[in-house]
């Protein structure tokens, strides 16, 4: 799970100190929460900031939660109210999102940044999936915008050969393939689709915003 810290500084302590507060919030629901460490991941990320491991408690039941907290990248056009549904309650949370477009712009940023160093498979999978199964909701222009915006952001070149031949590379490299089919086995949702799918969808959103 990741989010957007906005307009609190982004300091263990403080995060600390958040973290502490949200997870001792009794819902009266027998599960209870325990924070486990806070890793300082900014010097291995260039976007980083801090990565929270939390246990969640539910009688005999033990289920650790990762969240990697960030802050600075711009949401384009802005953040937005989403109501996601419970699953046990018939009731809905309203948390503040990034949108599709943020989103896409983000994951595709890591790619083209990374390259053949990426470890991050799960990129390459939202990708192909926004991409094939999402594009009626995403607005063009925005998203346009939203990349524009990450890859400057993040001092990364918005050139679209550089971009295609940064694609090609990673479609080529045989240690990324490999990587895919790892990710497959753990990850089985992924299940069905061609490494070379990936691809398309990539190419499709460059021509998009070509």
């Amino acid at each position: 799970m990741d989010a957007t810290l906005k307009s609190i500084p982004l300091d263990i302590d403080t995060i600390r100190n958040i973290v502490n507060d949200i997870i001792q919030i009794d819902l009266d629901d027998d599960i209870t929460f325990e924070l486990l460490d806070i890793i300082d991941i900014r010097e291995e990320d260039e976007y980083g900031g801090f990565k929270i491991n939390i246990i969640g408690h539910m009688e005999n039941l033990k289920i650790h939660i990762s969240l990697e907290l960030t802050t600075g990248d711009r949401i384009t056009p802005r953040e937005m109210t989403y109501n996601y549904n419970c699953i046990f309650d018939d009731k809905k949370i309203t948390i503040m999102a990034y949108t599709i477009e943020t989103l896409l712009a983000e994951k595709l940023q890591t790619v083209i940044s990374r390259g053949i160093l990426n470890t991050r498979m799960k990129d390459f999978y939202d990708i192909y999936m926004l991409v094939n199964y999402n594009l009626d909701k995403i607005d063009i222009d925005t998203l346009k915008i939203a990349i524009k915006n990450t890859f400057e952001y993040r001092n990364t070149s918005y050139d679209h050969d550089y971009m295609l031949s940064q694609i090609n590379e990673i479609q080529n490299d045989n240690d990324m393939q490999n990587m895919w089919k790892n990710y497959q086995k753990s990850a089985i949702y992924a299940n069905g689709i061609e490494y070379n799918q990936l691809f398309d969808a990539l190419n499709k959103l460059l021509d998009i915003i070509k």
